[in-house]
């Protein structure tokens, strides 16, 4: 045995997937050496598109392009030294349509493997398409003149045709324009100012994270708006036309406080009643226009602060009456911002006392952490303190903003919790409220499970049931078991049934189920499912099936019957392959004996050997039970002969009848006129069966059936 050794080269063509029309295309061609020789001859060709003289190219000096059938014919390389690579740079300005390239070579010595240099692998083809470019949109965003915030602006944002990933350029020259404040971008978690006159590219993620701080805090006509420019570009070079990114000082609503509540006997000379503030700056000035409410000297007005005040006097006692006052307040910012507000103020004559939720009774089992277990209101306002008299027990933890009671990191234990809890509303009412929460331990739900019974079992019937003092049960979930064969439970109620009577098997089955009652009491627990033997709904006292001459007698009784609907009579002349030949009608239900009979006329003229009989019994509510198999055997002769009824078939499926044929299974196949099968399948005999003709067009065609030494044929015409 001696070994061949050869040379061995691969050809490779690289370039973009697409490029912008006109725009410079480059091609790599590559041919390397390997195997065990150099190479020696090498010729490079690549397969491009015609018609690219028109193009500019520039192809390496040597090589020679058939600008009518696309192909260039690289410089021949002489010797390529194994290792070592002849590379072809190969340029053009993109045309408006598709091109391509497929790269190839050949040596003069044989090559060890030429599936790498032929064209067919698909690092040697390249298809460049025309990229369409894609678009920006313009954006707008309006801002505060309040130089201590950094206002969010609307993402930059591009569509491409393409759907290439976009980066998006912002244009240093004009960010200049902003000449009232600073654009920043977010990279790696650092803030930057978009500064200077240089462009800045962003990745999508970073063109979203765009902010603008005021610089000015000054709102007026003149310099209210500017704009930056930006464009989007994709992966292959694809750039959009620039588009603008107009930025305003937009004025921001000043915003009174609320609820502005206030108890009449504690109120003071100059308390504030209102006041209000502005995110573009400092009002300068305000006026007001009562609305509702009386006119109320005792109430005043700031003209500069657009505040509101009591006005009681030195010690006249006088404070502002009893009631509800509504102003609209228009005022000016600094920032040339204008502001129309209603502002109501509410006088009361006492304070209303606050009231906590008494519905707080609990089940233990109920209980999680954060649940709410008290609850206290006040009509005057929200609460703005609470102080609870001693401490919270274990598992309970209090508010002292609102004053609510909830479950800690712990649940509490059972018992009876009072406390006195002093509350103060927004208006300064102070209320000494009690409260009361009761948890209480779970009673335990109890399941009664029936006993084993000695009558047949209805589905439906039900083997264990639930109860609860706490109240009805919500949900019923299997814990660790699972459940026997026909037996269903109800996830709502507990309860367990007979699902499915016949696939019930007598025994004792331990099940543990969690139920949950209508207070959230949990009890996990084991279920004891008994179940007796089920009897038979028909006793069948004897089934005999006797040959008398060419027919087969069957005779069966029952000593009783219950929900007995019908029996099934089954046929089988292989044993295991069951048709139904007849329809028995019962007698319901009865204790006393019953007789059937059922003749199976002529089979013995159809078969020679065995026939198996059986009854299938049928109960009212549709189930089923088997009797054992009776046999008849036959011994006369038999003419083995098929027929097909209709036929001509007029129809889309016509009968071929196997009756006449030995038992046992037979090949059947539809010839054409050619002898080309048109439908081949497997049959029984001793039935007729449908042939489904819906794929077989209107001629004429022979049936063969074959099978136990026999082959017997049919002509047949499909109208």
């Amino acid at each position: 045995m001696s070994w061949c050794t050869q040379a061995n080269v691969a050809t490779t063509l690289s370039g973009p997937a697409r490029a912008i029309v006109g725009t410079q295309v480059t091609y790599t061609a590559a041919t390397t050496a390997s195997g065990d020789y150099d190479a020696s001859g090498v010729r490079p060709q690549v397969q491009l598109s015609p018609g690219l003289n028109s193009q500019s190219p520039v192809f390496p000096v040597g090589s020679s392009y058939n600008n009518t059938t696309g192909l260039l014919t690289l410089p021949v390389v002489p010797l390529l030294a194994v290792g070592t690579s002849s590379t072809s740079i190969i340029k053009f300005n993109m045309p408006s349509s598709t091109v391509t390239g497929k790269a190839s070579s050949t040596i003069d010595t044989d090559d060890a493997d030429p599936l790498d240099n032929n064209g067919s692998l698909t690092n040697a083809n390249v298809t460049t398409t025309t990229n369409a470019a894609p678009t920006a949109a313009a954006k707008s965003a309006s801002v505060t003149a309040n130089t201590a915030i950094f206002s969010a602006l609307p993402a930059m944002t591009g569509t491409d045709p393409n759907n290439d990933v976009l980066t998006y350029t912002i244009v240093g020259s004009s960010i200049a324009n902003i000449n009232f404040g600073t654009v920043y971008y977010t990279r790696n978690g650092v803030r930057t100012a978009l500064a200077g006159t240089s462009n800045v590219t962003l990745t999508e993620a970073e063109a979203a994270t765009l902010e603008f701080k005021n610089a000015t805090g000054v709102r007026t006509p003149t310099a209210s708006s500017r704009s930056f420019s930006y464009f989007v570009s994709d992966l292959y070079g694809g750039d959009s036309p620039a588009v603008n990114y107009t930025i305003t000082i937009g004025d921001q609503p000043a915003v009174y406080t609320s609820p502005n509540t206030f108890i009449r006997a504690s109120l003071v000379d100059n308390q504030i009643l209102a006041s209000v503030t502005d995110p573009d700056g400092a009002i300068t000035t305000a006026s007001s226009v009562q609305t509702a409410g009386t006119n109320q000297a005792r109430i005043l007005f700031n003209t500069t602060t657009g505040q509101f005040t009591a006005n009681i006097g030195n010690g006249n006692g006088q404070q502002p009456a009893a009631g509800t006052y509504t102003y609209n307040v228009t005022t000016f910012g600094a920032s040339a911002g204008t502001s129309v507000t209603t502002v109501t103020i509410t006088i009361l004559a006492s304070d209303t006392e606050a009231a906590y939720s008494t519905s707080n009774t609990f089940n233990r089992d109920a209980l999680s952490t954060g649940m709410t277990l008290a609850t206290v209101t006040d009509p005057d306002g929200p609460l703005t303190n609470a102080a609870l008299t001693g401490a919270a027990p274990t598992g309970v933890t209090f508010n002292t903003t609102n004053g609510r009671f909830t479950v800690g990191s712990s649940v509490p234990f059972a018992g009876t919790y009072t406390y006195n809890v002093t509350t103060t509303d927004v208006a300064g009412g102070t209320t000494v409220a009690p409260v009361t929460i009761i948890i209480r331990e779970d009673v335990e739900a109890l399941y009664t499970s029936a006993a084993a019974q000695p009558n047949a079992y209805a589905n439906g019937f039900s083997l264990a049931t639930v109860t609860d003092a706490d109240g009805n049960i919500t949900n019923a979930v299997l814990s660790t078991s699972t459940l026997p064969a026909g037996v269903g439970i109800n996830s709502t109620t507990g309860q367990f049934t007979v699902t499915d009577r016949t696939l019930l098997k007598p025994g004792t089955y331990i099940v543990q189920v969690r139920t949950t009652d209508v207070t959230g009491g949990l009890t996990l627990q084991d279920v004891a499912i008994n179940i007796g033997a089920r009897p038979l709904p028909v006793e069948l006292t004897a089934f005999t099936a006797t040959a008398k001459s060419q027919d087969a007698l069957l005779a069966w009784n029952t000593a009783s019957e219950k929900n007995n609907d019908h029996f099934d009579v089954e046929r089988s002349l292989n044993g295991s392959d069951y048709v139904k030949i007849s329809q028995v009608q019962a007698k319901g239900a009865k204790t006393t004996p019953t007789d059937y009979a059922l003749t199976d006329a002529g089979i013995g003229a159809k078969v020679s050997g065995t026939v198996y009989y059986r009854l299938k019994q049928v109960d009212t509510d549709g189930t089923t039970t088997y009797s054992p198999v009776r046999t008849v055997a036959f011994t006369s002769t038999l003419v083995p002969t098929i027929s097909l009824t209709p036929n001509p078939a007029t129809a889309a499926t016509t009968k071929l009848d196997l009756t006449q044929l030995p038992a046992g299974s037979y090949e059947v196949r539809v010839l054409d006129a050619t002898g080309r099968t048109v439908l081949s399948t497997t049959l029984t005999a001793g039935l007729a069966h449908a042939l489904d003709l819906n794929t077989v067009a209107s001629g004429t065609y022979t049936v063969v059936v074959r099978g136990h030494s026999l082959t017997l044929a049919k002509h047949l015409v499909k109208e």
